[in-house]
Order: C-alpha cells, then sequence, then structure tokens
C-alpha cells in the first residue's frame, strides 16, 4: 500500500491512467458492494439507525428529491462554526446543483471515515496512554476527573465525557508533541501575492507547512519537550497558527469532534479501571518509523495495565479485553483491525503493487517511460498558469514544428504567431522561451532595462572553451572581460591592423585569378580563405603566405572549427533538456582535435614572441598587453589607446547596472581566457562574415545597378584617397548600405536571446518574468515587417541612406545595449574590404548551379543557403590608379 501511495503523489497522472487505487480492487469492490447491499437493506425492511452510514443515506436522499442539503441535517450549535468556516470559502467554490452522493461517493466517505477514526485515532492514543502512564501526577488527576464526572452525571453520557476538561488538555498537549500529519501540504489554486513581498506563487504550487516544527517552537511553547497538558487551559481545540494537529480554515478536519469524542471514551474507560504504567520493552527516547506517513515509534509502546479496586468488568465494557498484569501495545489496544483479518503472503510482499510479478514488471517499465515524459513535459503548463497564450509543445520534442525549420524560418514563424499579441510563449524542447514582438519591450529589454536581462540565453557546455568567450560569459565576470575588451576595438585599434585586412585581400584576388576559368564561383569557397587569414594573422599572428607550413593546418582546423549536423543539434537538445549531461560527459560542440590545435598554437605564439621580444599590431598582441597589464595591475583602459566618439555606440557601458560593475583588477586573462577570446574572434570574424559576405555577393551580382553604382564608388573613394587606406574603405557608404541591407535579410542570428538575471514585470501588465526566464526577439521576423520595413523582400540598400549601422528596436542585426556585438565595426571593414576588393578587379553575375528562390539549411545556427550561392567571375578593365596595396600611413598609427 506504501509504494502504490508514493506512486500515487510522483505519478498521479501515470496513476489515474492505468486505473491504479492504494486499495486493492478485491478491497473497493467488498467495500462497494458493502455500501450497496447495506443501503438496499435499510430501505427494504425500513431500518433507520443512529450513524454516520444513515446521515449519508439521508444526505443522498435529499440530493435526489432536490432538498437543500443543509437543511436535512439539524441539531447545529455554535461550536459547528469552529469547523464549517465556509465564510471563508470563495464563491467561485460554493455549492451547486451537483449530484454528488453517489454510490460510489457514500463508500468513499466510510472509508475514509473508517481509515481516520481508526489508525489516525489509535495513533494519538498510544502516545496520549504513554504520558498517562509515564507521568503519576497526570494519570491520577485524569482518573479522579473521570470517576468525579460519572459520579456526577451517574453514567457515561455524552455530556459526562464533554465535562472532562483535563482529558481535553491531554489530548491537545499530545496533538501537540504527535500531530498525525507532522507536514501539511496546501496546493495554489490561483496566482497569490505573498504579502510584504515581491513573490507571486504560480497555480499548481505547492506549499508545505512543518506542524510539528511550529508545535516545538520554544518561542511559543516553552520547554516544548515537556508534556504538560497544563498549557492549554481556556483553548478548547482552537486552532491557531501555531497550533493545527487538525489543519484550519474551511479544509479544517470535519470530523474532529467525532474523534476528540472516540478517544476521550476510549482514555475514561481505561484510566476509570487501570492503572497503567510504561513497560521497559518501550524504546526511550523515541524514534520514529522513517517509512510511516504519521508518527510511529519504533518498537511501539507497551504498557503495563493493572486493575483498580473496587471494579467490575461490567465497567469496562463488553469483554474481558486485559489481563491484570500483562504488557500489551498501545496501539494493539486502540486499533480495530487485527491482523489476522487481513492476512498476508510471501507472495503479496513480492509482488507490492499489483500482486503478479509479471504485471508489476511491466507496471515499472510504464513508470520508467512516464518519469521521462514527466520530465520532458514538467515544464510545459509554465505559460497556462501565468495566463500567457503559447504555442503548444510536442511531448519530447517542445514546440516541434518550430524546430523542424530552419533557424530563418523560424524567426518568421514565431514573429507572425499571435497577432496583435505583444508576447507569448513557446517550448525549446523543455525550456519555455517568452517571445517578444513589441519593440518598444525589445528596446527595454536590451538596453533600457539592461540590469535585469544582462546575460545572452543560449545554451553553453561548462568547461568547453566556448563557454568562456565574452560572447557567453555571465554576470560580473562579463562586465569585467567587456571593460578589458572594449579598447582593443576602438578605432585606433582597427588603423593598427588594417594593413592586414589589404594583404588578405590581395591574397583572394590572386587565389581567385589563378582559379579563374569559365567555371562557376563557388561564393564561400572565394571568401572563407579571406576571412581566415584576416583573422590568422590579426587574431593569431600567423604569416598566411603560401610556403607557411602553418597555412594548411590552420586552414584545415579553422575551417571546422564546430561540430557540424545533427551532432550539433543532438548535443544542443541535450543541453536543453538535461544540462548538466554534456557537462558530466565532457560533450563540446568543438572538435577536439580542433580545439587542442588552437590551446597550442596560442601558447606556442606567446612564448615565441615574448623570448623574441616580437611586437605585432594585431589582436593578439593586444590580448598579450592586456594579460601583462593585468599581471602587473597596472589600468588596462589607459594602457590601450585610441578611443574616438564612435566608440560609445558599441560600448553603451552607462546602462550596465552597478551591481555588476567588479574591479578592473580582477584577473581574468588566463591562457585558456586568450585562447576563448581568439577562438570566438576567429569564428565571428571568418564563418559570420563570410555568410553575410555571399549574401552581399549574391545580391550585388544579380541586380545590375547595384553592382554599377557599388563598383563606381569603390574606383571613386580609392581614386581620392590614392590607394587602399582604412578612410577610404570607411568612406564607401554606399558599401555600407548594402552590408545593412544584407544584414537586415539575413541576420547572422536570426533568433537573439536573453536571460532574465533580477524579477522583471513586463510594464503595463501583471506578468513577472523571474530570474533564470528565457526571453527570445525574432530579430529576423521583425527586420522583414513591412510597418518598419516597406518591400521587405526587396533587396533595396538605398533604405540604410545615413544610416550608418546605428541599431534601433527594428533593426538588430549585432544587438543592441551593453550586449551589442563588441567586434561589429572589425567585421565591418572586413567585409567592406573583401568586397571592395572584388569588385574592383571582377564583375559578377548570378550562376544557374545557385538554387533560386534561396531556401535554407534546417540544421545550422546561422542562415546557410541550401546548394550554396554560385557566381560567375568575369575580369574587369583595370584603371591606371588601381595599384598594389601600399603600406599606408594610417596602418602605421
Amino acid at each position: 500500500m506504501k509504494i502504490k501511495f508514493i506512486l500515487i503523489l510522483i505519478v498521479p497522472k501515470l496513476m489515474r491512467w492505468l486505473n491504479m487505487s492504494i486499495l486493492s480492487s478485491e478491497v473497493e469492490n467488498y467495500f462497494l458492494n458493502l455500501t450497496i447491499s447495506t443501503k438496499e437493506y435499510r430501505k427494504k425492511n425500513n431500518i433507520k439507525r443512529d450513524d454516520y452510514f444513515q446521515l449519508l443515506l439521508t444526505l443522498q436522499e435529499a440530493e435526489e428529491n432536490g432538498k437543500s442539503l443543509l437543511s436535512t441535517v439539524g441539531d447545529k450549535t455554535e461550536e459547528d462554526a469552529l469547523i464549517n468556516q465556509m465564510n471563508y470559502a470563495p464563491q467561485t467554490l460554493q455549492e451547486k446543483d451537483t449530484k454528488l452522493m453517489t454510490d460510489s461517493c457514500v463508500t468513499a466517505q466510510t472509508l475514509i471515515f473508517l481509515t481516520g477514526g481508526s489508525d489516525s485515532v489509535s495513533s494519538t492514543l498510544m502516545f496520549a496512554l504513554y504520558h498517562i502512564a509515564k507521568d503519576p501526577v497526570v494519570q491520577e488527576k485524569s482518573a479522579q476527573e473521570v470517576q468525579s464526572t460519572l459520579a456526577k452525571h451517574g453514567d457515561l453520557t455524552y455530556q459526562a465525557v464533554k465535562d472532562m476538561a483535563y482529558l481535553d488538555l491531554i489530548l491537545q498537549e499530545t496533538l501537540r508533541l504527535y500531530p498525525p500529519n507532522p507536514v501539511g501540504m496546501r496546493e495554489c489554486t490561483t496566482p497569490y501575492h505573498i504579502p510584504d513581498s515581491d513573490i507571486v506563487l504560480e497555480k499548481g504550487l505547492f506549499i508545505t507547512i512543518p506542524i510539528r516544527g511550529l508545535h516545538m517552537d520554544p518561542k511559543v511553547y516553552p520547554d516544548p519537550e515537556v508534556f504538560n497538558p497544563g498549557r492549554f487551559i481556556g483553548n478548547n481545540y482552537k486552532p491557531n497558527a501555531m497550533y493545527l494537529p487538525f489543519g484550519d480554515g474551511p479544509r479544517i478536519c470535519i470530523a474532529m469532534r467525532f474523534a476528540i469524542l472516540e478517544m476521550k471514551v476510549c482514555l475514561a474507560k481505561l484510566v476509570s479501571q487501570y492503572s497503567i504504567e510504561v513497560n521497559q520493552k518501550t524504546q526511550h527516547p523515541f524514534t520514529f518509523d522513517p517509512k510511516s506517513f504519521a508518527p510511529s515509534p519504533v518498537g511501539g509502546i507497551w504498557l503495563n495495565f493493572r486493575k483498580r479496586p473496587k471494579t467490575t468488568d461490567e465497567d469496562i465494557g463488553k469483554g474481558d479485553v486485559l489481563n491484570t498484569v500483562n504488557a500489551v501495545t498501545a496501539h494493539c489496544l486502540c486499533v480495530f483491525w487485527s491482523a489476522e483479518r487481513y492476512p498476508s503472503t510471501v507472495e503479496d510482499e513480492m509482488a507490492a503493487v499489483s500482486g503478479s510479478w509479471i504485471v508489476d514488471s511491466l507496471l515499472l517499465v510504464v513508470l520508467l517511460l512516464y518519469l521521462v515524459y514527466h520530465i520532458f513535459t514538467s515544464t510545459y503548463n509554465h505559460f497556462k498558469i501565468r495566463g500567457i497564450p503559447y504555442l503548444r509543445p510536442v511531448p519530447f520534442l517542445g514546440t516541434w514544428d518550430i524546430f523542424s525549420k530552419s533557424v530563418t524560418e523560424q524567426s518568421h514563424i514565431l514573429y507572425n504567431s499571435f497577432p496583435g499579441e505583444r508576447f507569448f510563449g513557446y517550448f525549446r524542447v523543455r525550456v519555455p522561451t517568452l517571445v517578444v514582438k513589441d519593440v518598444d519591450l525589445i528596446q527595454k529589454i536590451l538596453v533600457k532595462d539592461f540590469s535585469h536581462f544582462h546575460d545572452q540565453g543560449f545554451p553553453t557546455i561548462e568547461g568547453d572553451l566556448l563557454s568562456m568567450n565574452l560572447f557567453n560569459l555571465k554576470g560580473e565576470v562579463w562586465r569585467a572581460m567587456r571593460n578589458k575588451l572594449s579598447p582593443t576595438f576602438t578605432s585606433g585599434k582597427m588603423k593598427f591592423m588594417f594593413s592586414q585586412f589589404i594583404t588578405a585581400g590581395d591574397h583572394m584576388l590572386d587565389n581567385i585569378e589563378e582559379s579563374f576559368s569559365d567555371e562557376p564561383v563557388d561564393a564561400k569557397a572565394a571568401c572563407v580563405n579571406f576571412g581566415t587569414e584576416v583573422i590568422a594573422s590579426t587574431a593569431f599572428g600567423l604569416d598566411f603566405s603560401k610556403d607557411n607550413p602553418q597555412t594548411k593546418s590552420f586552414i584545415k582546423h579553422g575551417t571546422n572549427p564546430f561540430v557540424k549536423g545533427w551532432r550539433a543539434v543532438v548535443i544542443m537538445l541535450l543541453k536543453l533538456s538535461f544540462p548538466s549531461i554534456p557537462d558530466k560527459l565532457g560533450m563540446s560542440m568543438h572538435p577536439p582535435e580542433a580545439t587542442e590545435y588552437f590551446i597550442n598554437l596560442v601558447k606556442a605564439t606567446k612564448e615565441y614572441r615574448k623570448k623574441n621580444k616580437i611586437k605585432r599590431n594585431d589582436y593578439f598582441q593586444l590580448l598579450m598587453a592586456l594579460q601583462d597589464a593585468e599581471q602587473t595591475g597596472d589600468n588596462l583602459e589607459f594602457s590601450l589607446d585610441g578611443v574616438d566618439d564612435e566608440d560609445s555606440k558599441i560600448n553603451q557601458v552607462d546602462y550596465i547596472p552597478e551591481n555588476i560593475k567588479i574591479s578592473t583588477k580582477t584577473k581574468l586573462m588566463t591562457d585558456e581566457c586568450m585562447v576563448a577570446q581568439a577562438m570566438v574572434f576567429f569564428m565571428a570574424g571568418s564563418e559570420s562574415v563570410t555568410s553575410t559576405l555571399i549574401f552581399a555577393l549574391y545580391h550585388i551580382a544579380k541586380d545590375a545597378e547595384i553592382q554599377a553604382r557599388a563598383v563606381q564608388e569603390v574606383d571613386t573613394v580609392i581614386a581620392r584617397h590614392g590607394g587602399w587606406t582604412y578612410q577610404a574603405v570607411k568612406d564607401m557608404h554606399y558599401m555600407d548600405m548594402i552590408l545593412q541591407e544584407s544584414l537586415r535579410l539575413y541576420p547572422l542570428v536570426p533568433v537573439g536571446m536573453r536571460e532574465c538575471t533580477l524579477q522583471y514585470r513586463i510594464p503595463e501588465t501583471d506578468v513577472v518574468l523571474k530570474k533564470g526566464d528565457i526571453v527570445a526577439i525574432p530579430v529576423r521576423g521583425i527586420h522583414m515587417d513591412p510597418k518598419y520595413h516597406p518591400d521587405p523582400e526587396v533587396f533595396n540598400p538605398d533604405r540604410f541612406t545615413d544610416n550608418f549601422h546605428k541599431p534601433n528596436p527594428t533593426y538588430i542585426p549585432f544587438g543592441d545595449g551593453p550586449r551589442m556585438c563588441i567586434g561589429m565595426r572589425f567585421a565591418l571593414v572586413e567585409m567592406k574590404v573583401c568586397l571592395a576588393k572584388i569588385l574592383s578587379r571582377f564583375s559578377l553575375v548570378v550562376n544557374k548551379k545557385t538554387q533560386e528562390p534561396l531556401t535554407f539549411d534546417k540544421v545550422s545556427f546561422t542562415p546557410v543557403p541550401v546548394g550554396g550561392i554560385w557566381l560567375n567571375f568575369k575580369k574587369r578593365d583595370q584603371k591606371s590608379y588601381i595599384v598594389s596595396s601600399p603600406k599606408v600611413k594610417e596602418s602605421q598609427g
């Protein structure tokens, strides 16, 4: 029975589905048949008795005849108000004209009456008898009260038992020390705001009340371990916040007075006829059976009973239940069932639930499957109980119809769901995620209320190098790292590195020309080496010339920094479903050989430069400078110069809350941290940049007018500046417009994420986001909304005239606020150089191998066109002012 009870607590839905009950079907059928046959017998023979069953039959008849249930039972007194307390029951729960008193219901009420009136009552009685037996003063006082009351009333009448006030004190003190339910439970049925706090209890949440803990509080009950009936003088079982043996409110035990009367009669009978002593078989002090739901002393309570003088057997009642000096258990004395009536067998104990090993084994399998099901679906009521509209999840998969699409399509579906709603919910496997579509609310989340959402909402794997980079860092560590790295991306620092961009661009053109033919060119292949060389040079300090043996090795590992395809999807699904499993299994989004390669490369490069006192104008040198400054205690912000007015667009530190600002003296720049920053710099500067470049090249090749304007701008600007300078590339404004339009159509992160880090009430609503809740922003969905961008499917760079990559709530390819991409300008300069170099030497046409209209890879986390983008390159007539890339002054400082 206990196993069944535990299963009902753990998996109630499964037990209902299997039609399982605490009682066996044999016992259930017995009591149901007993109820029906007793009912029919009494009706047939017109028998009415003064018992509980007759009252239930009266209620059933009144219900069938349409009479008020309250008017059919009289004898109400003022004391009834203590138990009734229905004034506190909400109107929505008041009695309705519903047929309740079925035969099954009558059976259920008699069964609970039986169990509550036997086992629970006997438990309290044995503890009361123990303390009566243990304290001669208490025993003598109770015996005198019983004898004097019986003498006064002449018999053991209802009023006589009611007048035994000292027995009431004994029972109240017993119930204080040993409440039948030491831990009470309540379920929240409607959202409840805890007074004087910001905590809101949600529907379905369970509340635990440590009743015995309250009863043993010395602030309320001095010397709580002492049995002292006198502490309850004048109480008369009135519940309060610190005394709840029967509960309180409308849910107070309805049979409280019945149980008290029953226990008082039992005690009165015993103390009037016997003197009682504690037998040595009783184990002192008490320890309680951990398998029991109610207080049950290990070994039982054993007592010696001696007949009091001048009494007869009639004084006890029919039947001689005890010999004069036998030691008996108090529990057996008071319980009305005996083990002989319900013998157990070895088979019953082994087949704990159904009585059959085969059935139990099948039930175990079903239970395990249900537990898995429950784990996966336990969060699926998250939005329902908050009153937030949501997309229905599929068990084990979440909102699978979303995830079966490409990430670009996901953004569209999310944004177009629930028209007119500012936000709604969906499920990433098990993770409830709030989709925010309202651009004003998005602006608050990203910028104005950043203190509540300062962490990214993307899952990371603990211990993985990727989790240590700036994008994935959280809280104080992120703030400190951002503070250290911001100076490395200033305009001044990019001017130092600019010559390496140009060198990589020249190598790209040479590679295209060497492989030049009438065959179509894969746009990704044309650009990926450029991006890889830029990062290899600036982030890792590598010479990317063809005769360098490191080049081939770097390309091998650098072009495959992530695990791909379904393996990546499985790792991500595991991280969303069971976050600790990938961590404990040491899973990584990076191939181990690639991780090892980059770790060794960073350490070797650092040692080589220090040993040979080499300093280069690259990102790796800036990381080394940060590490040196940290070790020497120098001010990092002053150790790097070159900040200009444009830097405030990306920095936005004014929105970073004070509570996550920490000292720049915090040691962060370890070798592992350098590897993490260099790796994320590489991945963003090669893979992500290449993704944007191929879409920009596609639209340039597709639209002759756009291509002509871009070519004209490149030729004109280079001529005006006399070569490839940082300022020349910066002045290519139409190229900026092309990139902005490409990023509008194909943002690198089509669905952005933020994690709530501080409880947040959504403005103008009662919805409260709690710490740890995830918010999704459908970036591409917003970018394609015709309200903000007319004719959104049309590639029109002119819509970004004079914008210069300024984010706003309707255009956030790089994010916004303090979490805005720190390397945005680096990426823009890199992409402008690549496009300008290609257009300075080639004209482009889309080849028919390109699958149009474009569709996107479903297992990629960024927009990847299915089949790739293929272009025809045709060499242009060169102008006399197009010269080889010079070492310009700006690149020197």
